[in-house]
Order: C-alpha cells, then structure tokens, then sequence
C-alpha cells in the first residue's frame, strides 16, 4: 500500500494498537482477534492448525514488537503520486480475502505504475506468501521469467 492512512483508519489502529508499547506478551484475546484480518476465511476453515501455529508463535512475541510494526506504517506519507517515478520492473501480489489492507489499495497502485503486473490470490488474506505458497511462486516466476535481461 503506498496511500496514508485517513484519520479514521490511525484512530482506530491507534485504539488497538498504541497500549501495546509494553514488554507483555501478546495477549490470546488480541491474537484471535487478528486472525481474520491476517488470514483469510479458507486457511482459517481448511488449516486450523497452521492458523494455530502461526498464533503461537506470534504470541511468543513481546507485545511491543507489535506496536512497533504499527508505528512503523501508521504515519507514513501518501507516496501514491510518487509512483510513476519508478521505472523499474513491478510485481504486486495481494491476496483477495486480505483483512488488513483492502485490494482496492494495491489496485490503486497498479494503476499508477507504468507496466507494472498485478496477481490477485484467490483464498488467501494478508500472508499470502503462507496462505498460497506454490501462487506466489508462480507468479514470482512468470514475472522474472519476463523481465528482459539488463
């Protein structure tokens, strides 16, 4: 995503987000409440126990490692109009069950870099990379595989 958040969005990532600049580990309660938003509704239904991992092993973490993510790309500047600078080859892959950022956001993107390639994954959130694995590799390949040489 190369938009900024709208005030609305920082509000409300900031009320779950901000009380989590402590050394506590994850709570299971923020856990769950965020695999929705991660994953995507066949691997929370089709892999269970891959979802489960994925919680234990997030919650492992301290709770400020979190907070550390979201302040890392709450307040970032819009950089949409910056995009048509770059000149190099582009891949955008995004999952289309994607609770976390809306595929509007990287269409939006898409269309403002020149030639770049756009691969949605169907059934696969915000890990697409986890959720739909052999996809991505595909579309990796495809992609490289097209690149004229330098």
């Amino acid at each position: 995503m190369a938009d900024a958040y709208t005030p609305e969005e920082r509000e409300r990532f900031g009320a779950l987000l901000e009380p989590m600049d402590t050394e506590e580990p994850i709570s299971p309660q923020f856990a769950e409440a965020f695999v929705p938003v991660i994953f995507g509704p066949r691997t929370i239904a089709e892999n269970p126990e891959h979802v489960r991992r994925w919680v234990r092993k997030w919650r492992a973490r301290p709770s400020r490692s979190v907070w550390g993510e979201y302040r890392s790309w709450i307040d970032r500047e819009d950089r949409l109009g910056r995009l048509a600078e770059i000149t190099v080859p582009t891949l955008i892959i995004h999952g289309e069950d994607d609770g976390g950022i809306p595929i509007s956001r990287a269409e939006a993107m898409h269309a403002r870099l020149r030639g770049s390639e756009f691969v949605r994954v169907p059934d696969s959130g915000h890990l697409v990379t986890e959720e739909q694995p052999e996809a991505v590799n595909q579309a990796l390949r495809r992609f490289v595989d097209g690149i004229a040489p330098w």
